[in-house]
């Protein structure tokens, strides 16, 4: 089971008007394109059969399988002819999923003709177009089938437009479980919380705050954190302690008197 797939780029990168393909400038991209066609490849598996679900980083059974074959390097301008194979596992259904292979590489280049027009698709694929070095003026995609037959409508792009995604805004969360691990320096300073959904949650913490999380470790806590890339614990407390109320006479202590100053500069 193996799918052809040649992609092809021309423009001002080293190497390139000699058709040669750099290590330096595609190295990067080209190594990360198997992890990516087996993303592609989990997502299919787990669509279909519903049953092997893939968690973040670790790809279904299935799709491990799949690997990226170089035979060559594309003489037209430069770039990469590769074999995408499938090996199985046993006992699989071939009929169910056998095209695996062929189906990833669709798919793949599906995403990256979407992508290029700025639509957004799939965040990985996106990445790897990014990856990709600059100067490149012309890209092309091809899905053939082992005896050279085109499976998909090749992919041509001349001028690419990524999408730009917003970075989400820090926000407020608050959570609350139990305390059952503990990080201190020299390592990474942070407190591991027990949901009531069952699931764990890693908050950034000070070392006065993971003294606290330890005088807590035996009760059900209230945590309070500012999530942006990472989760930063605020405060942490029992479960049952009384709820902070915002007073009009805590506003104007802590808003109009503490921060009077402060407030008047960033006015002007």
């Amino acid at each position: 089971m193996a799918t052809r797939l040649k992609i092809i780029w021309d423009g001002d990168v080293k190497g390139l008007n000699e058709h040669r393909l750099s290590i330096d400038a595609f190295g990067y991209a080209i190594v990360k394109l198997l992890p990516l066609l087996r993303r592609i490849a989990s997502g299919i598996v787990t669509k279909a059969l519903g049953t092997e679900r893939s968690l973040k980083g670790r790809y279904a059974e299935a799709a491990r399988r799949i690997d990226i074959e170089i035979v060559g390097i594309e003489q037209n301008c430069s770039g990469i002819s590769a074999i995408v194979t499938f090996d199985p596992p046993f006992p699989f259904q071939p009929d169910l999923l056998g095209d695996l292979d062929a189906r990833a590489a669709v798919e793949f280049c599906d995403s990256v003709e979407w992508e290029s027009k700025g639509v957004p698709k799939d965040s990985n694929v996106r990445d790897w177009l990014h990856d990709l070095p600059d100067g490149i003026r012309y890209q092309k995609y091809v899905v053939e089938d082992e005896s050279g037959n085109t499976i998909r409508e090749p992919v041509e792009i001349t001028d690419i437009h990524l999408a730009e995604t917003q970075t989400a805004l820090p926000c407020l969360v608050r959570y609350s479980g139990h305390v059952i691990a503990l990080g201190f320096e020299p390592g990474k300073s942070e407190i591991r919380l027990k949901k009531a959904d069952g699931g764990t949650v890693n908050l950034l913490a000070t070392n006065d705050q993971v003294l606290i999380a330890w005088s807590l470790r035996e009760t059900r806590v209230r945590v309070l954190a500012v999530q942006t890339i990472e989760r930063k614990l605020l405060t942490i407390e029992e479960d049952d302690a009384p709820e902070f109320v915002v007073t009009d006479e805590l506003a104007q202590e802590y808003v109009f008197q503490k921060w009077d100053e402060v407030l008047r500069r960033l006015a002007q």
